[in-house]
């Protein structure tokens, strides 16, 4: 899958990575940002074409790639007739994962991780990231504080921050405080 995705990133291409096998349906849309470490950076866009934040995958965990086909063709064009031009915000140099936590943290944004695709997903603010360990302010899905967890970064599998799910969040966890 390495080759696959390196050639996809060199052609610039917009792709559907799959990588959830609990849930067939749930796939990423975007372009790959940078690849480094066994991991993929990904700038996603959502259905109607607008940003929809980003992600880091394990490559491991990549178990189909779409590329083409009239449902991309779809939200390309939509992403291009809203002018929506993609420059990441992340540095792509290094560790894609760090700095997806460090940006995440420094721009207090709602994440989503996940460590294992059989249990629930880890939502919130990551409010320390040292020595390897993720401390995180989580929220529930009504935007109220949820208490804290600490694990370490060598479990991440997934993180997502500042798509469409995370940013209603923290409109609601706005308002709440």
């Amino acid at each position: 899958m390495d080759a696959v995705l390196k050639q996809l990133f060199a052609e610039n291409a917009l792709i559907a990575v799959y990588s959830n096998r609990s849930d067939y349906d749930k796939f990423a849309v975007g372009y790959i940002l940078g690849l480094s470490q066994g991991r993929v950076l990904m700038d996603n866009i959502c259905p109607r074409g607008d940003f929809d934040g980003y992600s880091v995958i394990n490559v491991e965990d990549i178990y189909r790639v779409e590329t083409e086909g009239a449902y991309l063709d779809k939200i390309k064009k939509l992403s291009s007739l809203k002018g929506r031009a993609y420059k990441p915000e992340i540095s792509t140099k290094g560790d894609l994962l760090a700095n997806t936590i460090n940006y995440a943290k420094d721009n207090k944004w709602i994440s989503i991780i996940c460590l294992d695709e059989h249990s629930d997903d880890i939502v919130g603010f990551i409010t320390d990231f040292d020595d390897g360990d993720i401390k995180v302010l989580q929220v529930s899905d009504y935007g109220q504080d949820n208490g804290h967890t600490v694990f370490s970064a060598k479990e991440v599998v997934k993180i997502v921050t500042g798509d469409t799910v995370c940013s209603d969040l923290n409109l609601l966890y706005n308002v709440i405080k």
